[in-house]
């Protein structure tokens, strides 16, 4: 009989504890994507909260370093002479 209150003690305390979180939950919105810009290479706001319920059926990063990656360099266009061209061309 003992065990039986513990166990209903403890599920009330954890609904009650789910409860608040559910209460005091920070409001978090995504920013839209810009228009050619991959989903992946944004850091997704819900699971930086710890909110995403989406797991890996999420369009948005899950990697929390994906932030301090840079933008991908074009490898195929040089642009270390486009200064020294103009000041040649004028």
């Amino acid at each position: 009989m003992n065990s039986f209150n513990e166990q209903k003690r403890k599920e009330e305390e954890k609904a009650r504890e789910k409860e608040l979180s559910d209460l005091f939950k920070v409001a978090v919105s995504q920013p839209k994507v810009p228009v050619g810009v991959d989903p992946k290479s944004i850091l997704c706001e819900f699971f930086k909260a710890g909110q995403c319920a989406k797991g890996f059926k999420c369009k948005f990063s899950h990697d929390l370093n994906v932030q301090r990656k840079g933008e991908k360099i074009d490898i195929y266009s040089d642009k270390r002479d486009d200064g020294k061209l103009m000041s040649l061309l004028v």
